[in-house]
């Protein structure tokens, strides 16, 4: 879409500009899909990104693959701030939930849940995740691009006696994916918290200090890597921006766009609702049967 633009803007986007991030627009969003200061890395990776011509080169560069295997072998800062955000709290929430997922979502707090949400023919409506925050607290996360699908959804498969309540809290809070072999010891060097495997195992929620910040740390990742999506509020979010860059210099640190975070979970495997993912197959069908329970 060429107009209107520069309508949502991440808290990053200053920084994404600096560093010669080339923009889309998704669901309202600016996005960089890839920044043209990581130019410099197509000379360690010579020979790795195949080459596109014609049609397919048109809005890719090879820097999205250098962005890819930077993610691979250091760490990546990927901005997630498009992700939808619903807050699902009340004495029903978890009733409800459990009635529209098609996982368990009577978790011990601070656990994450990945599942479906299926239409009465079995059909995946939704793909997201469920992080149980305090007993009748929850906090979904799915894409951006899908937000107002899934929102539409799960608000009529909800009671209508006020004893669930709803919030799009996504434009209130910002979100760094830190994703990358390095990325506990980036994370470590700017958090008193500890981030260790068996203090912060995998699929597993904790609220951490980042240099004055107080923030919400999900130990997941849709790229692969090891990491963490870190959410704070969105006022906030240049600091943490600028705390987590500055801290990752010595580890080659770079920021990544929309075209290796793509490319990095196609290469995993992790499947996309639009995509991969849709009402005209169930999870099992879809390889996805493992969040059945």
């Amino acid at each position: 879409m060429e107009k209107p633009r520069n309508i949502r803007l991440s808290p990053f986007h200053q920084r994404q500009q600096e560093l010669g991030g080339v923009f889309f627009e998704a669901a309202g969003w600016e996005r960089p899909q890839w920044h043209q200061s990581n130019e410099a890395l197509l000379d360690e990776i010579a020979g790795d990104v195949a080459e596109r011509r014609g049609w397919e080169s048109k809005y890719w560069s090879p820097i999205a693959g250098a962005e890819h295997l930077g993610a691979r072998s250091r760490v990546a800062m990927f901005d997630l701030t498009p992700f939808t955000k619903i807050e699902v709290t009340g004495g029903m929430a978890l009733e409800s939930l459990e009635h529209i997922t098609s996982n368990r979502m009577d978790q011990p707090v601070g656990r994450i849940t990945y599942t479906s949400m299926l239409n009465h023919k079995g059909g995946i409506k939704c793909d997201l995740t469920v992080t149980r925050l305090g007993k009748d607290k929850f906090m979904i996360i799915t894409g951006g691009g899908s937000g107002i699908h899934d929102m539409t959804w799960i608000r009529a498969n909800m009671p209508d006696d006020n004893s669930v309540q709803l919030s799009d809290v996504t434009s209130a809070m910002t979100c760094i994916g830190l994703w990358g072999p390095n990325s506990r010891e980036l994370l470590s060097r700017v958090t008193p918290n500890d981030v260790s495997n068996e203090a912060f195992p995998y699929m597993s929620a904790q609220e951490i200090a980042v240099d004055g910040l107080t923030c919400l740390a999900f130990r997941i990742s849709y790229v692969g890597e090891l990491g963490w999506e870190i959410y704070a509020p969105v006022e906030t979010g240049l600091h943490l921006w600028d705390t987590l860059w500055d801290a990752g210099q010595s580890l080659g640190v770079l920021a990544a766009g929309g075209a290796a975070f793509d490319s990095l979970r196609l290469e995993k495997g992790y499947r996309l609702w639009g995509n991969e993912l849709h009402t005209e197959f169930n999870p099992y069908e879809a390889g996805i049967g493992f969040a059945v329970r």
